[in-house]
């Protein structure tokens, strides 16, 4: 699922319109509710989201 999010957004799509997608596929959120864009982008000061969390954890060297 990770992979998927992280194509879509390289690939031009929003995480309004990602959380959209998932939705719609009926695609459970991390904690079995719906997606939201902030689930994908996450909160600046929180350092929250799957987009934030993951770049994070992968860039910081």
């Amino acid at each position: 699922m990770v992979r998927e999010i992280f194509t879509a957004f390289a690939g031009g799509h929003s995480p309004k319109q990602i959380a959209r997608d998932l939705n719609t596929r009926g695609v459970p959120g991390p904690r079995g509710g719906i997606w939201r864009d902030t689930t994908i982008r996450g909160h600046h000061h929180r350092a929250s989201g799957i987009l934030r969390s993951l770049r994070r954890r992968c860039c910081d060297a």
